[in-house]
Formats: C-alpha cells, sequence, structure tokens
C-alpha cells in the first residue's frame, strides 16, 4: 500500500510552484510610481491625448470595408483614418470647471425631480385607498412641503378631525378671500363633515404607514432638490456666459440647463445645425430607393433634448412670437409635441447666434426682423398688452 506521505509530496510540490509562479508575476505586473494597471503606461508621462468629435469620423467617408465591431483592424483603420483626415477633425475641448459643474448638477437635480415625481405619484395612490379627502386638500403637487407637514402630524382622517380649527388654520395654506367671504375656512367645515372612504382597521393602518415612508422620503428629496438649486444660483452668478440664458420661460432650473446643453467652447458646433442634430430636436430623413420619410431622431442624449423641448414649452407663455409660430403650426396640423419641437428648432437658431456673438436675447428685434420678412407667424402674433 501506497504510503500517504508520497501522495502528499506531489502535492505539496505543485503548490510549492504555484506560489512561487504567483509571486514571481505579482512583482513583474506591480504598478510603477505613478501609473495604473499596467506598468508600460509610466512611459507615456506628460503625453497629451487629443479628443475628436464623434460626428466627424460618421460625416466623413473613408476608403475600404466598413468597421466592424470587435474587429482587430479597427484600431489601424481608425489610426489610418486620423492620419489621413486630421485637416477635417476638430478638437474636443473640455469646458471650464464651472460649466462642467453646472452640468453635473443640472443632471443630478433632474433625477431626484424625476424621483420626488415618482414617489409622489405613489403617494397620491395611497391616499385614493384610504385618505382621498387629502388629495383634495393638496392641489396640484403632492409633495408640497405644507402638505407633507400636514400628512406627516395627521396621516389619516381620524387624525385631522381630531385636530384643533386653530392647529388647521396654522398649516392649510392661506388662499385669497373676497371681502363677503365668511371669516372661517370653509375647508375646516368640510374636514368635519367628510366621511371616511373605508373603515377596515388594516387598509387603513397599511395606508398610514407606507403614506408616513413616502413622506420621510419626500421631505428629504426636497431638501436635496433645494440644495441644487442654491449650488446652481450661486454657480450661474460666477459664469459669464449666464446673461445669455436669461430668456423668456428660463427661470433658476431652466437657465442652467440650456448654459450646459452650449458649454462655453465656441468652436465646438460649426452651425445650430449641429446643436439641433446632437440635441435630436431637428428630424432625420430616412431614404431607401425612390422612397423618402423624415421621422423624429431617437438616437440622441435624451435629457440634452428634453431640455429643448421643455424651454420652447415654458416659452409659451413669456414669448409673443414663440406662441404665434405654435398656433401656427397646430393650425397646420402638428402635433402638440411636434410643434414643441418645430419651435425649439426655431429657438436653436437664436440661441446659437446669441451665444456666438454673446449678445443677449432680444424679444423686440426678433418682433421687428419678422415684420420685414412679412413672416406669416405675424397673422397668429397676440397684441401686445398696454402696460
Amino acid at each position: 500500500m501506497t504510503s500517504p506521505h508520497r501522495l502528499f509530496r506531489p502535492i505539496l510540490l505543485l503548490l510549492a510552484l504555484s506560489l512561487g509562479a504567483m509571486t514571481n508575476a505579482a512583482a513583474q505586473t506591480r504598478d510603477v510610481a505613478g501609473a495604473k494597471d499596467y506598468p508600460g503606461i509610466g512611459r507615456f508621462g506628460g503625453s497629451v491625448i487629443t479628443g475628436y468629435q464623434v460626428k466627424d469620423f460618421d460625416a466623413a467617408r473613408m476608403q475600404g470595408a466598413a468597421f466592424k465591431d470587435g474587429q482587430p483592424t479597427d484600431a489601424r483603420r481608425l489610426t489610418e483614418f486620423v492620419a489621413s483626415y486630421h485637416a477635417r477633425l476638430r478638437p474636443w475641448h473640455p469646458d471650464d470647471a464651472t460649466t462642467r459643474a453646472i452640468r453635473l448638477l443640472v443632471e443630478g437635480r433632474r433625477k431626484l425631480v424625476d424621483l420626488r415625481t415618482a414617489l409622489g405619484n405613489q403617494l397620491q395612490q395611497h391616499l385614493k385607498e384610504y385618505f382621498p379627502l387629502a388629495l383634495e386638500l393638496a392641489g396640484a403637487h403632492p409633495y408640497d412641503a405644507w402638505f407633507l407637514r400636514l400628512l406627516g402630524k395627521f396621516p389619516t382622517l381620524k387624525d385631522l378631525q381630531r385636530a384643533a380649527p386653530q392647529t388647521l388654520q396654522r398649516m392649510l395654506p392661506r388662499k385669497r378671500r373676497a371681502s363677503d367671504d365668511p371669516p372661517a375656512d370653509p375647508r375646516i367645515a368640510v374636514i368635519r363633515a367628510a366621511q371616511p372612504l373605508v373603515t377596515d382597521s388594516a387598509v387603513i393602518l397599511a395606508g398610514k404607514l407606507a403614506v408616513q415612508s413616502l413622506v420621510a422620503q419626500l421631505v428629504q428629496l426636497n431638501q436635496g432638490v433645494a440644495q441644487y438649486d442654491r449650488e446652481l444660483a450661486q454657480l450661474m452668478a460666477e459664469h459669464p456666459d449666464a446673461a445669455l440664458f436669461q430668456l423668456p420661460g428660463a427661470r433658476a432650473a431652466m437657465a442652467p440647463r440650456l448654459l450646459a446643453a452650449f458649454g462655453t467652447d465656441r468652436d465646438r458646433f460649426a452651425s445650430a445645425r449641429d446643436i439641433q442634430q446632437l440635441s435630436g430636436i431637428a428630424p432625420v430623413t430616412i431614404r431607401s430607393g425612390k422612397s423618402l420619410a423624415v421621422r423624429r431622431r431617437r438616437a440622441c442624449p435624451k435629457f440634452l433634448r428634453q431640455t429643448f423641448h421643455e424651454f420652447a414649452q415654458h416659452s409659451l407663455k413669456r414669448s409673443r412670437w414663440a406662441l404665434a409660430y405654435y398656433r401656427l403650426l397646430r393650425a397646420k396640423g402638428k402635433g402638440r409635441h411636434a410643434a414643441f419641437r418645430a419651435l425649439a428648432f426655431k429657438w436653436i437658431r437664436i440661441l446659437f447666434r446669441c451665444w456666438q456673438n454673446r449678445t443677449p436675447y432680444d424679444e423686440s428685434l426678433y418682433l421687428q426682423r419678422l415684420e420685414t420678412t412679412h413672416s406669416p407667424i405675424l397673422e397668429y402674433l397676440t397684441p401686445q398688452a398696454a402696460s
């Protein structure tokens, strides 16, 4: 019978060899000072890497077969492309630190706002199931600070009806009152006379706990959004191009988004068409044989497209020509969102010229331009109210 010691000797020898090999490999691949992941990177210290716009690669034509993802010849072909078409490429330059901070903050703020909207919808659904009177008091926004305080203190109809009238008067938002209105708030009488939707204690308990959890989260989100707003206001006050984006409908939340969309590098976009295509506002034309179709551009940065789309919508309340142009498009049969995109297309051309020339936007100058060219927009222009 074979001795156990003879069986373990080869195993111990293999383990020793393996440990030695691992030690030697670790010693050979150890990072040198200032390098990461691969020791050879250290020899490229002080080099400058120049980035180029991807659209310039797509716009130019290169002889030979098309690139295929994963092919080993891609790197060689890209190298040849840069060497041959270097003069046709525009280097990409990063924005300054303030502009980059604004871009990151507006994107982060929008994520918090979207999350707050989602949680607000959940809050409304839970209240519909056991406490619908609260939604009548809430109004348009279920995440308003006063409403969250009210729900935090009185999460059920029974709790709300037990509250003293003075407490309710203090916690409910004040409304405009006419001279002939009764002195008592009618909302308090509605609360006193309300009947519960459900009396099942299990349903009420489950809804109460869910509402209290959502209220706590929404309070935190409101604080986070307010912190983003303070930081953005401070950065906008320091930015040299902030005055260029004081536009009709672009308030404290929209102006930083527009500034971040354009950036500070005036050579990044050769024309307004570059921004229109990059943002997805410009449509895409599809040709195949004799057929031709114009479709909405979907391959684009969604947040950038959303920025111009929402700005066009907000400008309707502050810009006379924007509202007139929107009415013109709707009269021609355009859908609501298609009209917003067409209006954003026109806004981008105006903003690009203001941004390039560093000239603030002037509504009166554009209206004079419309009158000079006898634009059909004038037919839908509402008369200006007397000041």
